[in-house]
């Protein structure tokens, strides 16, 4: 068995040799998760029934995502693991809407972060 120094090292050469294998494995991989959220929540905008998958966006339904963002510090990659871990959860906080009308809604209920926010 390898030392932990020595299984670090061996990681370290591993992935500069691969980078560019590994790199593409992972986005594949973030694509993959994504799309798999992103079918979990209907596929469509809740609003308007835009359906193209590069301009959808998790919504936080009552608004204020940045405070949970900053409060978990989590990438993209996790976040979307903890959603499809808990589909009933995370309908009920969550919904689907493309990049329109998520700025119309941030823009008519004030979910935007400074001084005036609600949130």
């Amino acid at each position: 068995m390898y030392s932990p120094e020595r299984r670090r090292e061996y990681q370290k050469e591993y992935y500069h040799a691969h980078t560019e294998k590994l790199q593409v494995r992972a986005k594949e991989a973030h694509r993959n998760l994504r799309r798999r959220v992103i079918e979990m929540f209907g596929g469509k905008c809740v609003y308007c029934g835009f359906s193209d998958s590069r301009a959808l966006q998790i919504d936080h339904k009552d608004g204020c995502g940045h405070a949970e963002r900053k409060a978990t510090s989590k990438a993209s990659y996790r976040w979307y693991q903890d959603l499809l871990s808990n589909p009933q959860d995370s309908k009920t906080k969550y919904q689907l809407l493309c990049a329109n009308c998520n700025f119309i809604k941030r823009h008519t209920h004030n979910e935007v972060p400074g001084p005036k926010s609600r949130c």
